[in-house]
């Protein structure tokens, strides 16, 4: 049976990950949030999210919700982005695009939105990159694009 404070000393990844899967990914996560110490817990945070997301999408875009406004939630915004960009690349960017401050984590975000919609749709994602603003966003998921993107497809940058 794991214990109640599962991060209570300066366990790592490799000591406290089969903890964690003994736990539904709410479970996991939600301890993690109050008692894992840094910097190791942001890294797991965001994945035991991500697996939350996917295992119960309402209820993490609720947790995600309530957060205030900050790094935290805007962390937990990103990888919620990641998760629904898989099935729904088009939901992903209006989440990002209304969620993340611009900067790196929502360049970063973007990219990988665009990695998942070059996938499912190349021509869809050539003409959501021409739809940003010019500028280093837009570069990067042109690049992310581009990288991922079938050689039959025509990609004129």
């Amino acid at each position: 049976m794991p214990s109640a404070q599962p991060f209570a000393g300066t366990e790592t990844a490799d000591t406290t990950l089969p903890i964690i899967d003994e736990r539904t990914p709410r479970e996991a996560f939600l301890s993690l949030a109050t008692s894992a110490p840094e910097p190791a817990a942001s890294y797991i945070r965001e994945l035991l999210f991500r697996r939350w997301a996917e295992a119960e999408p309402a209820a993490a875009v609720d947790y995600a919700e309530r957060l205030p406004m900050g790094g935290g939630r805007e962390a937990l915004m990103a990888a919620l982005a990641f998760v629904v960009a898989k099935t729904n690349p088009q939901e992903a960017a209006a989440l990002a695009t209304e969620e993340l401050a611009d900067g790196t984590s929502r360049t970063e975000t973007f990219a990988a939105i665009a990695h998942q919609w070059a996938l499912r749709d190349a021509p869809e994602a050539i003409k959501w990159a021409d739809s940003l603003p010019a500028g280093v966003l837009r570069e990067r998921v042109r690049r992310e694009i581009a990288g991922f993107t079938p050689t039959g497809a025509r990609v004129s940058w």
